[in-house]
């Protein structure tokens, strides 16, 4: 006779694999693209990084538990390092800070899952103390900007790539899209979100990150509240004080440029959502989301920044564990409420 047994609780969500594989899958595009430029020197890098974490991973299970076992969580880990860290950095100097990195994040910071310390950022920032050299600001005439009020002006007059299509896809979009609502796009914003030239890959395809946010947040594969929150504190921010500290022009600055630059987008959504060094309720996310974009803006202020947002997350990653600790004090505030009330 066959019973059947109805389990308690039905969970409808993809598995934590699930969502790495989801997230491993939209980063796929960036790497085709890569390939699709030749760019074999960033590519095997975000490889080199990869299999870094990876190792280090695999290394630790097998030390702990006496075996051998494969997690797509550092796959993902490691995929988004090799995006931040510079392609100049070497094959073997991102295999090893990688792996350094993941493990001592394992080891001392919480160990796997329970980390407050957002293991992505801190290779990066090793990176940056290790090797400060190859960390190239993206070069910035900020007298140049702040006279004529123009990133185009920027772009003609540093590094930066300017695509050809620039003046006439911002000339169609004025004049079919923007024009009815009053809205004028200035040139060179394409430039910025389609290709920037830079040695770190998590800074160049904006417009494909964007993308890959889109299909995150539609299937629920990562929390909304602390990317949210920490665009809208520092895009804020860069609005109301453009070229802090100096204080004379308030209400004036460029946001969209400040987004598409530093690598801001990419951590707002693949970097920010991590669960190990993110609080676990909304309200946690939120403050932590909000203090980050405190920081990201004190540190990297209005952009062209090539460290300053690794930093403003490690930042934030301090006030993790007391804003987990604050949450857990007023739970059990409430609770001992209610249960002497009933």
């Amino acid at each position: 006779m066959n019973a059947n047994f109805s389990a308690p609780f039905v969970y409808t969500g993809l598995t934590l694999n699930q969502k790495n594989i989801v997230i491993i899958l939209s980063l796929s595009l960036q790497l085709l693209v890569l390939l699709v430029y030749k760019d074999f020197v960033a590519f095997f890098s975000i490889f080199f990084a990869t299999a870094g974490a990876v190792a280090a991973d695999i290394l630790l299970t097998y030390l702990g538990e006496n075996r051998f076992h494969f997690n797509f969580d550092s796959l993902t880990i490691g995929l988004i390092s090799g995006f931040f860290l510079p392609v100049s950095l070497g094959f073997v100097a991102s295999f090893c800070i990688s792996f350094f990195a993941f493990t001592l994040v394992c080891a001392v910071f919480g160990g796997r899952g329970s980390n407050w310390i957002n293991p992505v950022m801190f290779a990066v920032c090793i990176a940056y103390l290790a090797y400060p050299e190859v960390f190239h600001a993206i070069s910035l005439n900020l007298e140049k900007l702040q006279r004529n009020g123009t990133v185009f002006s920027v772009l003609q007059l540093s590094d930066l790539h300017v695509i050809k299509q620039d003046q006439e896809i911002t000339s169609a979009l004025n004049s079919v899209f923007l024009h009815g609502i009053g809205v004028t796009l200035p040139e060179g914003y394409i430039s910025l979100l389609v290709r920037i030239s830079s040695p770190i890959p998590a800074f160049r395809y904006n417009i494909l990150t964007l993308l890959s946010s889109i299909i995150l947040f539609s299937f629920r594969i990562i929390p909304k509240m602390q990317s949210v929150a920490f665009l809208g504190t520092y895009g804020i921010l860069v609005w109301l004080f453009p070229w802090f500290p100096d204080l004379g022009s308030v209400a004036s600055g460029d946001m969209l440029c400040a987004f598409l630059t530093s690598g801001v987008l990419f951590t707002a959504f693949f970097v920010l959502p991590e669960s190990g060094s993110s609080p676990r309720t909304k309200t946690g996310r939120c403050i932590y989301g909000m203090l980050t974009g405190v920081f990201a803006f004190l540190i990297a202020g209005p952009g062209f920044s090539a460290i300053g947002i690794p930093f403003a997350v490690l930042a934030g990653n301090i006030f993790t564990p007391l804003i987990e600790s604050a949450e857990q004090k007023l739970y059990r505030r409430k609770r001992m409420k209610y249960d002497f009330e009933n």
